[in-house]
């Protein structure tokens, strides 16, 4: 009862920083709707929520920013020691059982974070209206983020320098009224070679990017000029999602994934630039670039992708994927390296130097040629 109430005036004066929340993609009001739905009658509002650290003292921020956005994983934990140093392991248990509800209550806002990964390269290839707009809305949801018209999806914008002249369905996803809201991709970053994120440590993979990393050039001890930043994938893609199983054992061959079930998904694959999820703006080596995972529905052959989890939809299950680098040129793929560079791989590199072109710290070697 006593961690009900103190939770309760807390969720009414305010829980976090609006400056500490928004760098990491919070939306104020969905936390404060988050409240409201665990505590019915805290009527908590994004302006109460906004006034955070005021009504606490230290010990209680420490608290607040491990334990209440515990579902960040890593982040929570890089936020809480750079504004309080090693005193951020201080950390309470009352408010356990209460967090959990917390946790689940504000799964959703992490489904809106931005893919920063593709958003922060706006502003260096002559996209500085739409950069500008989306830092301005950063702690909102890309779903709903606008140009300064009010009015035009940002989501369903096409960024020309994200699309293969080669690609030939560049169609912009609708909403029921005809409105674009989701434009499609072609390059995508790279996440490693099969592991992605654990919700439960908010340990990343092996690759460049992983959700709530902040990795910087020491980060790859492999060199940058060794490692995998982009490379290219299919628009509209069939793929399978959510089977959330306990066990993730990398798959021998494409053709074991459709065994490993999921939510099949026929269309709708590398459509959403702006959503950080690894179907949509990632790939892994799980598999050399073009392999066919063929699964055939309703007469329909189709070249899949597979993904544990969407990140952000569980508590739990970790994201695990195998999502190929695949184009519509003849035998290759274009790629982007951490350096800058970029190299044309065949599909038929040796399935071991492809792998290790993707880990930032794997310690493998890999010839100039890549092959």
């Amino acid at each position: 009862q006593a961690a009900t109430q103190k939770f309760d005036n807390l969720a009414s004066a305010g829980m976090a920083s609006a400056r500490t929340l928004t760098s990491i993609g919070l939306s104020l009001q969905s936390l404060s709707d988050a409240f409201n739905k665990v505590i019915p009658g805290s009527d908590a509002t994004a302006a109460s929520v906004a006034k955070m650290f005021k009504a606490l003292d230290q010990s209680d921020r420490i608290e607040v920013l491990n334990t209440a956005l515990s579902s960040l994983g890593g982040t929570a934990e890089k936020v809480a020691e750079q504004t309080f140093g090693g005193q951020w392991q201080q950390l309470a248990n009352a408010w356990e059982e209460i967090m959990v509800q917390v946790g689940q209550a504000i799964l959703p806002v992490i489904s809106d974070l931005i893919s920063l990964a593709k958003t922060d390269i706006l502003p260096f290839v002559e996209e500085l209206m739409i950069a500008s707009e989306i830092r301005r809305q950063i702690s909102g949801s890309y779903s709903t983020a606008t140009l300064a018209d009010g009015t035009t999806l940002i989501a369903g914008l096409q960024i020309p320098v994200l699309l293969c002249p080669s690609e030939p369905n560049r169609n912009v996803r609708v909403d029921a009224n005809g409105k674009p809201n989701n434009a499609p991709v072609n390059y995508a970053v790279n996440l490693g070679t099969w592991q992605i994120f654990s919700p439960v440590t908010g340990d990343g993979g092996d690759g460049a990017f992983y959700p709530n990393s902040r990795l910087t050039p020491g980060n790859f001890l492999d060199g940058l000029s060794n490692t995998l930043a982009m490379s290219e994938v299919k628009t509209w893609a069939p793929y399978f999602r959510n089977a959330a199983l306990a066990s993730l054992l990398v798959p021998v061959s494409p053709g074991v994934l459709c065994s490993l079930g999921g939510e099949f998904k026929s269309n709708s694959g590398h459509t959403e630039w702006v959503d950080g999820r690894a179907h949509q703006t990632g790939f892994t080596t799980t598999f050399p670039p073009q392999t066919k995972a063929p699964y055939t529905q309703a007469g329909i052959i189709y070249d899949v992708d597979w993904s544990n989890q969407q990140e952000g939809k569980s508590l739990t299950a970790s994201t695990a994927s195998a999502v190929t680098s695949r184009s519509h040129h003849v035998g290759i793929v274009t790629t982007v390296l951490m350096d800058g560079s970029t190299r044309s791989i065949s599909e038929s590199i040796d399935p071991t130097v492809w792998k290790s072109l993707s880990t930032r710290c794997g310690s493998e070697t890999t010839s100039g040629s890549f092959e």
